[in-house]
């Protein structure tokens, strides 16, 4: 019961600090798969307006091993659904990763935007043709990069 208490308000917080009107929620981080998706309570979440190398290719080593280090296995992390994708691709929700996400009645910290760390690693491209269609385009990191 105490349980249910304390996760009322992080999913409230989580809320307030989503954009748009699509999904947003918090869980654990269950699996990371690549530089650009990650499961989160077993969903999969590919990140929005990125891409990072596949398996096989140059730093795809490098871009996994950052979303690890920011998002371990077990962390959590607060998703915010791209409002402009909510059709997703190949089964897995695209949208924006924040990790180590924290809340609590006084103190709420996102402490990083996974694409933007990747990006700003040099550790991932800008898909510049979902610009059009991305709620995130306007975003700092976003227009930095190419949006």
């Amino acid at each position: 019961m105490a349980a249910s208490i304390f996760i009322f308000p992080i999913l409230l917080e989580a809320r307030t600090l989503c954009k748009g009107a699509a999904a947003c929620f918090t869980g654990n981080i269950t699996k990371v798969v690549d530089g650009d998706t990650v499961d989160v309570n077993g969903i999969r979440i590919r990140l929005s307006l990125i891409n990072t190398p596949e398996i096989g290719m140059k730093n795809y080593t490098e871009a996994k091993d950052l979303a690890l280090k920011l998002c371990p296995v077990g962390s959590l992390a607060l998703v915010d659904q791209d409002d402009g994708q909510t059709r997703g691709s190949y089964g897995r929700m695209i949208g924006e990763v924040y990790c180590n996400f924290k809340a609590g009645f006084e103190n709420l910290t996102l402490t990083k935007n996974l694409s933007e760390e990747e990006l700003k690693n040099g550790l991932a491209e800008m898909l510049t043709k979902y610009c059009a269609s991305s709620e995130f385009s306007s975003e700092l990191w976003a227009k930095k990069y190419g949006c």
